[in-house]
């Protein structure tokens, strides 16, 4: 894997000194009163900077491999940023872990005067619209990194709050330097990955949110799955068009 390329600006001992920010993530659903909320992890090591979620990830990245959690969420990737240039995607559609490469994209922020304060850090607002939607990031200048949630990148601090299009998504950091544990292994994940382009993943991955029961009923794990009344719990009756939440698309 290659090394995380650290911009010569950012104060070395600083970046060092930041290593786990934790972030809560609310998806306000259009068919739902009740919000989803997850927990994410902007993880800096000496090799990699990670993005992941903190409730799942090494339930499906490092499992048996017989979990049957339906993937293509943002909640369910694993986003691996190798240097200023590219970044990774490590995710799960039905039993099977997927890999490709992407371009760390130039975003153009467009930065406010307006301020705010974000865990205790004064925080300056900047504004883009990016990969289909309108951003609003609030960034703390005292903390010189560059990164933030997801893959929004390229501001003169570390990211503490981004919200889509008026505050439909929200990111928003609740701890900075806790202990975790958890690290991916992305020596092991590499081992069972089926590395592919964006284009082809995306076709998967939406083929399986249509057609989600075909994948059940024909996985021997599920396909002599009966209900309480004896008869074929999944049953695939063609393109199904599975209502899931709006994507963040890598």
């Amino acid at each position: 894997m290659k090394l995380l390329l650290i911009s010569a600006f950012l104060p070395i001992l600083a970046f060092a000194q930041l290593k786990n920010i934790g972030y809560k993530f609310t998806h306000n659903q259009m068919q739902s009163n009740k919000p989803y909320i997850e927990k994410y992890l902007l993880k800096i090591t000496d090799t990699a900077t990670f993005f992941y979620s903190e409730n799942n990830q090494e339930q499906i990245f490092e499992s048996s491999h017989n979990s049957s959690m339906a993937s293509g969420e943002i909640w369910n990737q694993l986003i691996v940023i190798n240097n200023k240039k590219s970044f990774n995607i490590y995710d799960l559609i039905f039993t099977k872990e997927y890999s490709y490469s992407d371009t760390l994209n130039t975003i153009p922020w467009q930065i406010l005067k307006d301020t705010a304060s974000v865990l205790g850090k004064k925080c300056n607002v900047a504004k883009a619209f990016y990969r289909g939607h309108d951003w609003t990031a609030w960034f703390a200048p005292s903390i010189p990194c560059k990164y933030g949630p997801w893959i929004l990148n390229g501001l003169p601090g570390l990211i503490l709050r981004a919200s889509a299009d008026t505050n439909y998504m929200i990111f928003e950091a609740v701890s900075i330097n806790e202990k975790v544990e958890y690290t991916p292994n992305i020596q092991e994940i590499k081992k069972t990955a089926i590395f592919t382009n964006h284009d082809a993943y995306i076709k998967e991955r939406n083929y399986f949110n249509n057609n989600m029961m075909l994948y059940y009923q024909n996985d021997p794990l599920f396909k002599d799955t009966k209900d309480a009344n004896g008869n074929p719990l999944f049953v695939y009756k063609g393109e199904e068009k599975v209502k899931r939440a709006t994507y963040f698309e890598p």
